[in-house]
């Protein structure tokens, strides 16, 4: 809906609007955690509950324990990031932009988000290379 009625605004800068609409998906996202963070914490204090495995498949399983037990590092990298350098990298490693598309989202230029991603993938893997060998996102092919 917000898409639509910003549509009017919308300046063609790739042969996509998918970078444009991953901004607004952003906004709208960050907009929805700032709301729901209090109903979360809220939920977790209530249920005391560990994560419930459905069905039998070992392998899935298996991934699930290897991410959880890697979560904690991943987050607590990620953290120690800069707002400027997390935000490029998810978009590159997570939501599969290319540098250029994550520089319209975050409205960088292209070079600016380049370095960015450099500095981020550096520092990723000096704050997880040793604790987690090396790091990548297997579905992009970007390492960290």
């Amino acid at each position: 809906m917000i898409a639509l009625q910003a549509s009017g605004r919308y300046i063609p800068e790739t042969d996509t609007a998918l970078p444009w609409l991953y901004g607004i998906a952003r906004r709208v996202l960050a907009r929805q955690r700032r709301r729901s963070a209090g109903f979360a914490r809220l939920l977790a204090k209530s249920t005391h509950s560990q994560v419930r495995f459905q069905g039998i498949e070992e392998d899935a399983i298996a991934e699930a324990i290897d991410a959880t037990r890697t979560a904690p590092a991943l987050a607590e990298a990620l953290r120690e990031l800069s707002k400027g350098e997390r935000d490029v990298l998810e978009l590159v490693a997570f939501e599969g932009l290319t540098p250029s598309e994550a520089a319209i989202v975050l409205e960088l230029t292209p070079n600016a988000a380049r370095l960015k991603l450099s500095r981020a993938r550096r520092h990723m893997r000096g704050l997880l290379g040793t604790e987690l060998g090396t790091f990548s996102d297997t579905e992009t092919g970007h390492a960290f």
